[in-house]
């Protein structure tokens, strides 16, 4: 009696085994069809011995057959850049918010700050194919700048920089086109 339920497991496990591996096989048929490539061969047997004599079966076939090379996928940059663009931002306000005096090159740091911002927006921008990246970029960088200079006037010991609004403006731009070459090279 044991013996057939053994029997009867192993046979529905086999089966459900097969049906898995045809699932498998429809979903990357579908898929390779919505890219419009041919499907494939099917993929190995799941168990050593029918994986051996399956590649037994291979080598005697075509024993001079070399598998071509799959053309690499291009990898389109800027896959973190959103996260990245918050965390400068992050970065721009606790700077903003940290007393510093007499640092001789404070407004350039604050500056490269807004070319990393404009940089990691500019690329989340288009790699969600934005059309209108420059003015988004602006238009966020500039808000970022006014309200962080109007939030220094509200706190005490801090000094405000008016100048950073003006060098915010040609830091963003810098940012942007440096995130257009480099997305234009990657993708």
């Amino acid at each position: 009696m044991n013996r057939q339920i053994r029997r009867a497991q192993e046979k529905s496990e086999k089966k459900r085994e097969k049906d898995i591996e045809k699932q498998r096989e429809a979903r990357k048929a579908a898929r390779l069809s919505r890219r419009g490539k041919k499907p494939a061969k099917p993929s190995r047997p799941a168990n050593s011995e029918q994986r051996a004599k399956a590649e037994a079966k291979q080598a005697d076939e075509a024993p001079a057959q070399v598998a071509a090379p799959s053309p690499a996928r291009p990898r389109r940059s800027g896959r973190f850049a959103g996260f990245m663009a918050l965390a400068t931002l992050v970065l721009i306000i606790m700077g903003a918010f940290s007393p510093r005096e007499g640092e001789p090159l404070e407004l350039v740091v604050d500056s490269f700050f807004f070319v990393f911002l404009g940089y990691f927006t500019a690329l989340w921008l288009l790699r969600r194919a934005s059309s209108q990246v420059l003015a988004i970029v602006m238009s966020g960088g500039l808000a970022v700048a006014i309200a962080v200079e109007l939030l220094k006037t509200q706190g005490e010991g801090l000094s405000p920089q008016p100048l950073l609004i003006f060098t915010a403006v040609p830091a963003l731009i810098l940012g942007v086109v440096l995130a257009r070459l480099v997305f234009r090279r990657t993708s």
